[in-house]
This record gives C-alpha cells, sequence and structure tokens, in this order.
C-alpha cells in the first residue's frame, strides 16, 4: 500500500491567503490602537505638566506683592515631541516697565525650576492706568 500524501489543492490557496490577510489586518489594527493610546497618554501628561506650570507661576505672582494686584496671567503649553521648548505667554497690563520686567523674570524663575527648556512670549503692556483699573 502506498501513503497517500495530502498536497494543497489550488481551490484552499484563497482562502489560506485570506486568513493571512485578516491576521496581517488585525496586527496592523492593534497596533495602531496602541499607538492612539500612547499618544493620548503623552499628550495628557504634557498637558498635566502644562498646568503645573502654569499654576506655579499664578502662584507666584499672586505671592509678590508687587504683582499681586495686577491682571497679569500666564498660559503654558508644553508640545508633544520631548525636544522642543516649553512655551509661556505672559499677558495683561502693568503701569511701569519696571513691574513688566519682574513678572518675566518671575514666570521665566518659576518655569526653569521644572527643569524644561522654557520660551517666552511677552505680550505685556506698559499701561500707566492699569493702576486706576486694577484697584
Amino acid at each position: 500500500m502506498i501513503p497517500s500524501v495530502n498536497f494543497p489543492s489550488a481551490a484552499n490557496a484563497p482562502e489560506s491567503f485570506a486568513w493571512i490577510f485578516v491576521a496581517g489586518a488585525l496586527v496592523v489594527l492593534l497596533a495602531a490602537t496602541i499607538l492612539l493610546i500612547k499618544v493620548y497618554d503623552l499628550h495628557r501628561r504634557r498637558e498635566a505638566e502644562s498646568l503645573a506650570i502654569q499654576g506655579r507661576i499664578s502662584n507666584a505672582l499672586l505671592r509678590d506683592p508687587s504683582l499681586s494686584r495686577l491682571p497679569i496671567a500666564a498660559a503654558v503649553s508644553i508640545p508633544l515631541w520631548r525636544g522642543s521648548p516649553v512655551t509661556i505667554e505672559m499677558t495683561g497690563p502693568v503701569p511701569h516697565p519696571n513691574l513688566r520686567e519682574a513678572a518675566v523674570h518671575l514666570a521665566l524663575r518659576e518655569a526653569k525650576a521644572s527643569g524644561a527648556t522654557i520660551s517666552l512670549e511677552d505680550r505685556i503692556i506698559v499701561d500707566p492706568v492699569a493702576t486706576e483699573r486694577a484697584a
């Protein structure tokens, strides 16, 4: 008796390719989902870090007696990519250029405590009438 050998028929070939295609599609879908979760988690961590730096700057502005009554605000944004600098945007009116410099130096000092590279956008306006509005 001659042993029988089963060779794959040509009719079964498309079915096996379909399973390979489905398995490959599932692997790609799983990898894309994992990548999206990682990017979302990184975005969430960067947002929390920027809020922490923004809170430190705001608290420092409130603790300083000469700046606490002025409507100065700091907005902090941290890009997703690690090598990019932290951007701080300072806005609001101050009555004297010395107060503007004090606010900028205070924000830089508080932000540098986080250890990141800083890029500050100074949009503080020197307006001599600002003390009347702040009072």
